[in-house]
């Protein structure tokens, strides 16, 4: 048995801001790429978990959001995430 640890400090589980351009649109979520070259498979960017009632901006779109910082695994490794809480924390 061997510990594997990532070494520093993260962001997971607080309330942060990010800004960027709406990039992929799924439902339930959308990809904003805030400049920083990060993604999955999917896009470029942070994936954004926005729950039903909230619309996702256009694609092409400058978006500015607000949420928990968060991550999710796939078969080809762990990624951002940001989950929206409402509406009113995606501005564009």
């Amino acid at each position: 048995w061997r510990k594997v640890s990532m070494p520093g400090l993260n962001n997971i589980g607080l309330l942060v801001r990010i800004a960027g351009t709406v990039r992929h649109i799924e439902p339930g979520s959308f990809y904003l790429d805030d400049g920083s070259t990060y993604g999955d498979l999917a896009s470029p960017g942070i994936k954004v978990q926005f729950p039903a009632g909230a619309a996702a901006p256009p694609a092409g779109a400058i978006a500015v959001v607000t949420g928990i910082s968060s991550l999710y695994r796939t078969d080809d490794g762990v990624y951002r995430l940001m989950l929206v809480a409402g509406a009113e924390d995606i501005v564009h």
